[in-house]
C-alpha cells in the first residue's frame, strides 16, 4: 500500500469515527468557557485554552496580547470585529484568521491553527449548535487554505507513514493542501486523537500501540467500559492502516 493510499484509508477511518473526538473536544470547549458569561469573555477563555497548549509560552508576549484584547473587549462579539482587532480589515476568511493570529505576540502557527480550527468546528458542527459564539462566521471557501494544527503526535504518525521524509508543521500542511480539500483537512484533525492514544514512548522512537493509560489521562474521555472497548478495537484498525505494507 503506498503512502497516499494509506492517507486515503485513514481519512475514511476518521470520517467514520468522528464522534469520539468530537465529544471529547466539546467537553474541553465547555470546560474552558462554561464559567464565563458573555461572548467576549468566552472568546478570551477559548484563546487562553488554545494558547496554553504550547509547551513553554512566552508569558511577556502573552500578556501583551491579552492586554490588547482587554482594551478592545467590546469588539470581540463577532468574527469580523475580532479579525479587525488582530489587524485584518478585509477578507472574512479562516485563512486570514490563521494568518493574523499567527502574527500576534505569544502565538505561532500551531496554536493559531488550533484556534482557527476550533472556531470553524464550533460554528459548523451540529454537536456545538447550542454553544456557538459568533453570528457571522463565514462558509469555508474552496479557495482558502485551512491549516492542520500539526504537533509532535501528528508528526510522529507522518513519520511512520513516510519514514524517508522529515516532517514539520509547514510541510505536513503543504502536502495535505496539495491533495485534499479544506473540509478533508479539517477531518484530519482527528488524527491527533487516534495518534495520541496509540503511541507509547517519546521523541521519534514512539511505538504505535494501544496506550490505555493515555486514554485515561485525557480528563474528558468517556470512561465507560464498553466505550473504551470500542475505541480499543477501532485503534487496532487505525494501526493496521498505518502499518500495512
Amino acid at each position: 500500500m503506498n503512502q497516499v493510499t494509506k492517507l486515503n484509508h485513514l481519512l475514511e477511518f476518521l470520517k467514520e469515527n468522528r464522534k469520539y473526538n468530537q465529544q471529547l473536544q466539546l467537553k474541553y470547549f465547555l470546560r474552558a468557557t462554561a464559567s464565563y458569561h458573555g461572548i467576549e469573555c468566552k472568546v478570551i477563555a477559548l484563546l487562553h485554552d488554545k494558547l496554553y497548549t504550547q509547551t513553554k509560552p512566552n508569558i511577556d508576549n502573552v500578556a501583551l496580547f491579552f492586554k490588547m484584547l482587554n482594551k478592545n473587549i467590546w469588539r470581540l462579539s463577532s468574527f469580523k470585529e475580532f479579525l479587525s482587532v488582530i489587524g485584518c480589515d478585509s477578507g472574512l476568511t479562516y485563512e486570514n484568521l490563521f494568518n493574523y493570529l499567527d502574527k500576534q505576540p505569544g502565538w505561532g502557527p500551531k496554536t493559531a491553527a488550533l484556534f482557527t480550527k476550533s472556531i470553524y468546528q464550533i460554528h459548523h458542527h451540529e454537536i456545538y449548535k447550542d454553544y456557538r459564539l459568533w453570528y457571522d462566521t463565514p462558509i469555508l471557501s474552496l479557495e482558502e487554505k485551512l491549516y492542520l494544527p500539526v504537533d509532535k503526535v501528528i508528526i510522529n504518525i507522518f513519520n511512520k507513514i513516510y519514514p524517508s521524509k522529515k516532517w514539520n508543521f509547514v510541510n505536513v500542511n503543504k502536502f495535505l493542501q496539495s491533495i485534499y480539500s479544506n473540509l478533508e483537512i479539517e477531518v484530519f484533525d482527528d488524527l491527533w486523537y487516534w495518534g495520541f492514544i496509540n503511541l507509547i514512548g517519546s521523541g521519534s522512537e514512539r511505538l504505535l500501540i494501544w496506550n490505555e493509560n493515555k486514554y485515561w489521562a485525557l480528563s474528558e474521555s468517556d470512561k465507560n467500559e464498553s466505550v473504551i472497548n470500542n475505541i480499543r478495537e477501532l485503534s487496532m484498525k487505525f494501526r493496521d492502516i498505518i502499518e500495512h505494507k
